[in-house]
C-alpha cells in the first residue's frame, strides 16, 4: 500500500480507510470532540473518478459528515478507551541520570537508542492551562529515504533503554512511514501529545524530561526537538 499509484489494489486498502473513517466517527460522535473548522482545510478539494469513469471534484467538507454519505458505524463497546498502561515507576530524578542535552547531540543519524534531556518551557501548569492547551513534544527535521520503511519509537523518562517497551506508560508512540517505491529524500516533523503522560509519571512539574529514541527499522536522521503548547479546539 506504500506505492501510491497501486495502493487501491492492495486488499488491506479499503479495510484501512474504512477504519480511518470509523475512528473519525468515534472522535466526532462518541468522544464529542470538535472538528477542524479552518475553511482552507474544509474547502480543499481532490479529483476522483465516479462510477461512470468521469472526473469529479470532492471537497473535504463533503466527506466529514457520514450521514450525508449514506452510512454509519455500529456503536460497539470501546474497551480500549479506558485501557492504558499504568506507570510502575514515577518521578524519575534526572539529577541522577547521565544524559546530554538535546542541543548537544542533535542533529544525529539514529543508529542506536539514544537518550537526551529536553527542557520544559513551563512547569506545574494549572488545570485551566491544561484544559486550554496540550503540551506537545515535536521532533523536527526527520530526514529519510522515501524508498525505505522507517520506524522509531519515542519514550519519556525511561532511563534504561533495554526496558523500552511500546506497551509501557512511558511510551509516547512511534514514527512510521512506508516505502513509496522511489529513492527521494524527505524531511518532515512529528508531534506527540505529552500532557497526560507527564501527569501520569508525576513529571509535569520537572524543569526537564528525558527523551529516548529507539530505532526499529530503516535509516533516519533527527534534526532537532522541542516542547511547545498547542491550543485545544
Amino acid at each position: 500500500m506504500g506505492v501510491l499509484y497501486a495502493a487501491g489494489r492492495d486488499p488491506i486498502f479499503y479495510a484501512h480507510h474504512a477504519n480511518v473513517d470509523r475512528m473519525w466517527y468515534i472522535y466526532d460522535n462518541v468522544l464529542k470532540r470538535k472538528n477542524i473548522e479552518d475553511p482552507d482545510w474544509l474547502n480543499s478539494s481532490f479529483i476522483f473518478f465516479n462510477e461512470a469513469a468521469r472526473p469529479v471534484r470532492v471537497t473535504v467538507k463533503d466527506s466529514t459528515n457520514l450521514a450525508k454519505l449514506g452510512y454509519t458505524y455500529l456503536d460497539l463497546p470501546l474497551s480500549w478507551l479506558d485501557c492504558k498502561p499504568k506507570a510502575h515507576r514515577k518521578g524519575l530524578n534526572l539529577t541522577k541520570v547521565s544524559a546530554p542535552k538535546a542541543s548537544e547531540v542533535l542533529p544525529i543519524k539514529l543508529e542506536k537508542p539514544i537518550s537526551f534531556v529536553v527542557e520544559q518551557p513551563k512547569k506545574s501548569r494549572g488545570g485551566q492551562e491544561k484544559a486550554e492547551a496540550e503540551e506537545v513534544l515535536k521532533i523536527k527535521g526527520i530526514e529519510f529515504d522515501k524508498g525505505e520503511t522507517v520506524v522509531f519509537d519515542v519514550f519519556v523518562n525511561e532511563d534504561h533503554t533495554s526496558k523500552c517497551n511500546p506497551c509501557k506508560a512511558k511510551s509516547l508512540g512511534s514514527f512510521r512511514t512506508l516505502a513509496h517505491g522511489h529513492g527521494k529524500k524527505s524531511t518532515t516533523s512529528h508531534s506527540f501529545a505529552i500532557s497526560e503522560v507527564l501527569e501520569e509519571l508525576e513529571a509535569d512539574d520537572f524543569d526537564s524530561i528525558l527523551v529516548t529514541l529507539v530505532p526499529r527499522r530503516g535509516v533516519v536522521t533527527i534534526g532537532g526537538i522541542e516542547i511547545t503548547f498547542v491550543p485545544k479546539p
